[in-house]
């Protein structure tokens, strides 16, 4: 298995809000975090929210034979950890204000652990020229946050506005042919069989953001999927090599995004 991880700054962006870490121990996982940008300092609570998702993948994998793992468990004790390092720098606990999407390599499977909104996009070996993706979205761009555990009064602000109808309801597109749509908190839990796919890729909803300056149109995720995420090789960091390539001649055309992106993957194929 090989995996890379990379993200860029968005071109509104003044400071990069997602945070993405790869690792192997004690399995291979990928986790991302897209902070909020009407939220204060999200770029930092980003990065302990992730880091915090480390140390809860090593504590299910040293305690739990089953998988997946509880979903509502990892994101309890990932928000848990993360307000206690939030409250030790004296940070405001809603800098922790972040999509939370964790993938993990374990039995011969991928099992991708999402809350809140963005992308996962896999390649299948029966069909190698073709990147699918689920995109995770909530209505009025208002993503029901791990950090929504930490305030009771948050949380019933949160559940009010959805049943009035403002926010809520998670979107699944499938390749955009196809449309789920969930409760605001249903369990978004994806697994894939590593005897079926030679990629899976988590990626902030940047990647959906990018945009053609000279029409003001934007590009089709799947377009964009292709132009980031096919590869000549699988050895060192495919990724970034990849992402830097097609940022360059994107700006050559003058097309932007206009989010952060962050992008960890999952290669399937022999190095």
């Amino acid at each position: 298995m090989i995996s890379d991880t990379v993200l860029t700054i968005g071109k509104t962006h003044v400071i990069c809000e997602d945070y993405v870490t790869e690792g192997d121990t004690p399995v291979p996982y990928l986790i991302l975090c897209d902070g909020c940008s009407s939220s204060v300092n999200t770029d930092v609570g980003a990065r302990l929210l992730a880091h915090s998702m480390r140390y809860v993948i090593e504590d299910a994998y040293n305690t739990s034979s089953s998988h997946p793992w509880p979903y509502l468990e990892m994101k309890q004790l990932a928000i848990k950890r993360a307000e206690q390092a939030v409250a030790g720098l004296g940070l405001n606990w809603n800098c922790l204000d972040a999509t939370l999407i964790t993938a993990v390599c374990i039995g011969g499977k991928v099992y991708v652990y999402m809350y809140g909104d963005g992308v996962i996009l896999y390649r299948e070996k029966s069909d190698p020229d073709k990147i699918k993706h689920f995109q995770v979205d909530f209505y009025n761009n208002m993503p029901y946050y791990a950090s929504y555990l930490l305030s009771d009064s948050r949380r019933r602000d949160y559940q009010d506005k959805v049943e009035k109808g403002c926010v809520g309801m998670a979107i699944v597109l499938e390749s955009e042919t196809k449309r789920d749509f969930l409760r605001w908190d249903s369990e978004l839990i994806f697994e894939f069989d590593l005897d079926e796919v030679s990629m899976v890729a988590i990626s902030s909803d940047g990647i959906s953001q990018v945009i053609d300056s000279k029409t003001g149109e934007r590009l089709s995720l799947d377009s964009v999927a292709k132009e980031f995420l096919t590869f000549r090789t699988s050895k060192g960091e495919v990724l970034k090599r990849r992402l830097k390539k097609a940022l360059e001649a994107y700006n050559k055309e003058k097309i932007y995004p206009t989010d952060d992106i962050s992008i960890g993957v999952f290669l399937n194929e022999p190095d």
